[in-house]
């Protein structure tokens, strides 16, 4: 399936802002992102849309300097449940919280760039890392949200909150999902 049949499925499903899957899904983002700084690892909150260059100056900092940038698009998406607050449990919205595990877990210890199979391939890689409740917020998060760039050339919603749309995305267990290709 290409990413841009994706895209068109996440930005036509249904809102599903209840789904069963999100507070697992919560939950391990907070446990990733607690250990991800055990290790040593700083996380630091910027407002640029592109943080690094490229994804090697991302791996040389969180290499040689222990931090990592991530890019937040709060202001941007205002009423989406990773964006909405700050967790008090971590001083970060949880979406920042998600994108520094995804870098760090999906991509950084995976050595994959940020390329759509990068992504992919990320997302994969990921996905052990959650509990099977939470695998279709994480397949709407990342690849419903790659879906809608690839098809739009933004990761910003054009209209509702599309991040939250699960009806009519998910296509089955992800071991078992059609190849994706990339154009």
């Amino acid at each position: 399936m290409r990413l841009e049949e994706i895209g068109t499925r996440y930005l036509t499903a249904k809102p599903a802002p209840n789904h069963s899957g999100w507070k697992p899904f919560v939950r391990s983002i907070r446990a990733q992102f607690n250990a991800m700084r055990s290790h040593g690892i700083t996380v630091y909150r910027v407002y640029e849309p592109e943080v690094y260059r490229d994804c090697d100056a991302m791996f040389r900092d969180i290499r040689d300097h222990q931090r990592l940038f991530v890019s937040s698009v709060e202001s941007l998406v205002p009423g989406h449940p990773l964006v909405a607050r700050v967790d008090r449990w971590s001083g970060y919205t949880l979406n920042t919280a998600y994108r520094a595990v995804h870098d760090f877990y999906g991509h950084y210890r995976q050595g994959l760039d940020m390329s759509y199979r990068g992504e992919i391939e990320a997302y994969y890689a990921h996905l052990r890392s959650f509990p099977e409740v939470a695998w279709d917020v994480l397949y709407s998060e990342l690849v419903g949200q790659l879906g809608m760039h690839a098809l739009t050339g933004s990761f910003l919603p054009v209209a509702g909150f599309p991040s939250l749309r699960l009806s009519n995305l998910r296509f089955g267990n992800p071991a078992a999902e059609e190849t994706l290709t990339f154009h």
